[in-house]
């Protein structure tokens, strides 16, 4: 839920409605989370994944997106370049 911008009453006589304000704009950046190719569990700084518990090398780190908890997806760098709008 979007965080409320302003809140307040809007009163008819001795009537009082409780109102609230939301921001209608969205953020349009995606933020995505580095993960271990092989189980998708997100890696630490020091590539570290603690599924395997073991440092992980720069070639075994896919980009990936979490769908829910615990769950991800592998987003690859063709898929993010189609995702872009169209420059004017």
């Amino acid at each position: 839920m979007a965080a409320t911008v302003w809140k307040g009453f809007l009163t008819f006589g001795l009537i009082p409605i409780p109102l609230r304000l939301h921001s209608a704009a969205r953020s349009k950046r995606v933020g995505f989370h580095q993960s271990h190719a092989s189980d998708l569990t997100r890696v630490k700084q020091r590539l570290y994944c603690p599924a395997d518990e073991r440092v992980v090398g720069r070639s075994e780190i896919v980009r990936g997106y979490e769908t829910g908890k615990n769950r991800r997806i592998v987003v690859e760098d063709e898929e993010v370049q189609k995702a872009a709008p169209p420059s004017s």
